[in-house]
C-alpha cells in the first residue's frame, strides 16, 4: 500500500476484493465515490446504521451523518479527494454517525483511497466507540470523584513518582507547607523535609519503591516537615503505593500534629503535677511517721535525763537510741528510693554478666517467693554484658519478682529471661522509646492476674500502688523506672487482665570483660592516719561526720562551702577529701 497516492487495483478484481473485505472485516466498511455517493456497504455497516444494504447504495454519504456535521463533511470530503492519502479520523475529535432511527453514536473513521474502474473511491472503516466512550466517561467520573476527595481532604496529600519527584499535590499541601502547588510539581519531595534528613530519606524512599506496601510513619517518632519559610513542624505520614501505567506512585498523606503535640504536652504536664502531688503527699506522710518516732524517743531521753539528774537506765537509753537509728535508717531508705526515682542517686556502674547475677540471686529469690510459686530462668548463653550498678540491678530483679509473686496464685509461675536484641530503625516505630542499637533484654514474666489499662497508665508513678494499705509504699516500680533510665536503659510493660504481666528491660549492650570483684585482705583495719577535709553545707551532717572521723583517729578539717574548702586546701596538705555531691560554691 502506497501512502503517497491512491492504491492501484486491477478493475476486474475490485468487486471480488470488496466482497472479501466485507466478509472478513470486523467493522463497518463503506465505499464512497468522488461525488460522495455510497457505492458499497458491508452487512456490518448496514447493521450499525440500521439500514438494509440496498437502501444505502447510491445515497450520499452525508445520509449517515448528523445534520450539524454535513456541511463541513462535504468540504472535508472534497479536500481529501484532491489530496488522497490514508489517514485515521476521529481520534481525539468528536465524530458521530447517524442511524436510520435518528439516534447518534460516537465514531472513529479510517480512510483509504482506492483507484477503481470507474475512478477513485474512498474506503471508510467505521468503528462505533460508544462502549469505549462510556468507559472513558466512567473513568473520568471516577477520576473526578477521586480528585474531588483529594482536593477536599483536610490533610496534605502528595503523589511522588519512582524518582522522588512530586507529580501531584492537593491544595492543603500549600496551606501546610507554604509552597504554591505549581512550585512543587516536578521538584524532589525532599524539599519538604529538613535538610538533616535528606540523605536518609532518599534511601528510605528507594526501599519503599522496591517493596511498596501501605504503611504509617511517624507514630511515636519525631518526624518533621519543613515549610517554605524554613520553619519545621511535627508530622505523621501515611504512605500508599498506587500502580499506574507510568510506574508506581507513592501517595503520602501528611498530618500536621503541632496542635496534638501541644495538647500532649499539656496533658503530660498535668500528669506530672498529679504525680508531684502524690509524691509530696507520700513523702510527707512517711517522713512524718519517721520524725515522730525520732522526736518521741528524743523527748523520752531528755525527760529521763531531767528526772534522774543524769543517772539514767542505760538499757532504756540503748533502746531509745536503737529506735532512733531504726527510724533514721528507714528515712535514709526512703530518700534512696526517691533519689532512684528522680535519677539523682550516685551509681557505681560495673560491667555485669546477667547470667551470673541471676544465678547469684536465685537462692534468695526462691526463698522470697516460697514453694507455692514456680521460678524458671530462661537465659540465652550468648547474652552479652551490660553496664550497671550491681546493687541497683539486684534491687530491680528483687522488686519485680516480689511484685510477680503477689500477682500469681498457688501453682503460678514466674520466668526470668535474658537475651540479646537488635533494635533496627524500622523497629523503633513500635519500640518508639528505644533508640536503634544493640541491647541486652532482661524480662520478668508471670501468669498472674494481669494489669488493666487504667492501672498501666500510672504504674511507674511514685506512691501509686494497688496493694492494700500497709502492704506497699508505691515506690517500687517508680524506683525501678528511675534506675533503668539513669543506667541508659528503657523499660516496657506488657500486660492484660487475666493474661499475666511481662516487664522487659532494655540495657545498652557493651563488649567488655566483666569487672572482677574488689577483695579485702585479711579483714584487718589499717590504723587511722592523714589529714581529712570534710566539705558539707549542712551543719548537722558536717558535725556528725567530723566527730566520727575524729573518733577514728584522723585529723579533720571542715568547710561549709566550696570557697572555704579551697581556702583550706591552699593552706594545708589534704590527704583525703570528703565532700557532699551537691554543695554551694
Amino acid at each position: 500500500m502506497n501512502s503517497e497516492g491512491p492504491f492501484e487495483l486491477d478493475p476486474g478484481r475490485l468487486v471480488d476484493v470488496l466482497r472479501l473485505i466485507a466478509d472478513g472485516a470486523p467493522n463497518a466498511v463503506v465505499a464512497v465515490d468522488a461525488e460522495g455517493g455510497i457505492t458499497f456497504i458491508n452487512p456490518k455497516a448496514a447493521t450499525l446504521f440500521g439500514y438494509r444494504v440496498d437502501e444505502l447504495v447510491g445515497r450520499p454519504i452525508e445520509t449517515l451523518l448528523p445534520d450539524r456535521l454535513r456541511g463541513d463533511h462535504i468540504e472535508h470530503r472534497r479536500d481529501f479527494l484532491n489530496r488522497p492519502r490514508e489517514r485515521p479520523l476521529g481520534i481525539g475529535l468528536e465524530l458521530a454517525g447517524l442511524r436510520h432511527d435518528g439516534t447518534e453514536f460516537p465514531a472513529e473513521i479510517s480512510l483509504t483511497p482506492v483507484q477503481g474502474p470507474a475512478g477513485r473511491i474512498v474506503m471508510a472503516t467505521v468503528v462505533d466507540i460508544t462502549a469505549r466512550k462510556q468507559i472513558e466517561a466512567a473513568l473520568a467520573e471516577s477520576e473526578g470523584r477521586f480528585r474531588a476527595v483529594l482536593e477536599a481532604s483536610p490533610n496534605a496529600v502528595l503523589a511522588i513518582d519512582e524518582s522522588g519527584l512530586v507529580v501531584y499535590a492537593n491544595p492543603q499541601v500549600a496551606a501546610t507547607f507554604g509552597f504554591d502547588v505549581a512550585e512543587l510539581i516536578g521538584q524532589p519531595v525532599e524539599m519538604l523535609l529538613p535538610s538533616r534528613v535528606w540523605e536518609r530519606h532518599v534511601d528510605q524512599r528507594r526501599e519503599f519503591m522496591e517493596e511498596p506496601t501501605a504503611r504509617p510513619m511517624g507514630i511515636g517518632l519525631d518526624l518533621s516537615g519543613r515549610r517554605a519559610n524554613g520553619s519545621e513542624f511535627p508530622v505523621e505520614i501515611s504512605l500508599s503505593p498506587v500502580r499506574t501505567a507510568d510506574g508506581i506512585l507513592a501517595f503520602a498523606t501528611v498530618v500536621d500534629i503541632t496542635a496534638r503535640k501541644s495538647l500532649q504536652q499539656e496533658l503530660l504536664q498535668a500528669q506530672k503535677m498529679e504525680s508531684i502531688g502524690r509524691l509530696a503527699g507520700g513523702i510527707a506522710h512517711d517522713f512524718n511517721n519517721m520524725l515522730s518516732a525520732i522526736r518521741g524517743h528524743v523527748d523520752i531521753l531528755l525527760d529521763d535525763i531531767s528526772v534522774a539528774g543524769g543517772a539514767i537506765d542505760s538499757t532504756e537509753v540503748h533502746a531509745s537510741l536503737e529506735a532512733i537509728r531504726d527510724a533514721s535508717e528507714r528515712a535514709a531508705s526512703l530518700t534512696a528510693q526517691l533519689l532512684a526515682f528522680s535519677r539523682q542517686q550516685v551509681l557505681q556502674p560495673q560491667v555485669l554478666d546477667v547470667q551470673a547475677v541471676v544465678a547469684g540471686l536465685d537462692p534468695m529469690l526462691r526463698r522470697l517467693i516460697g514453694e507455692r510459686v514456680q521460678l524458671t530462668t530462661v537465659i540465652d548463653p550468648a547474652t552479652g554484658t551490660l553496664l550497671g550498678d550491681p546493687g541497683q540491678f539486684d534491687q530491680i530483679l528483687l522488686n519485680l519478682v516480689v511484685n510477680a509473686r503477689d500477682a500469681v496464685s498457688d501453682g503460678g509461675e514466674i520466668v526470668i529471661g535474658a537475651g540479646n536484641a537488635t533494635i533496627a530503625p524500622d523497629d523503633a516505630v513500635e519500640h518508639f522509646d528505644v533508640p536503634p542499637g544493640e541491647y541486652v533484654v532482661v524480662s520478668v514474666s508471670d501468669n498472674g492476674s494481669g494489669i488493666d489499662h487504667a492501672t498501666r497508665e500510672h504504674i511507674f508513678e511514685p506512691f501509686f500502688t494497688t496493694k492494700a494499705v500497709g502492704k506497699g509504699t508505691g515506690l517500687g516500680l517508680a524506683t525501678i523506672y528511675g534506675i533503668v533510665r539513669q543506667s541508659g536503659g528503657h523499660i516496657w510493660l506488657y500486660s492484660e487482665p487475666g493474661m499475666g504481666t511481662t516487664f522487659k528491660l532494655y540495657f545498652p549492650r557493651v563488649d567488655e570483660v566483666v569487672d572482677a570483684p574488689v577483695r579485702t585482705v585479711g579483714g584487718v583495719q589499717p590504723a587511722a592516719s592523714g589529714r581529712l577535709l570534710v566539705a558539707e553545707d549542712d551543719p548537722a551532717v558536717r558535725e556528725v561526720i567530723v566527730q566520727l572521723l575524729t573518733r577514728a583517729g584522723h585529723t579533720v578539717l571542715s568547710a561549709a562551702d566550696g570557697a572555704a574548702a579551697l581556702e583550706l586546701v591552699s593552706r594545708h596538705t589534704i590527704d583525703v577529701l570528703v565532700s557532699d555531691v551537691v554543695m554551694p560554691t
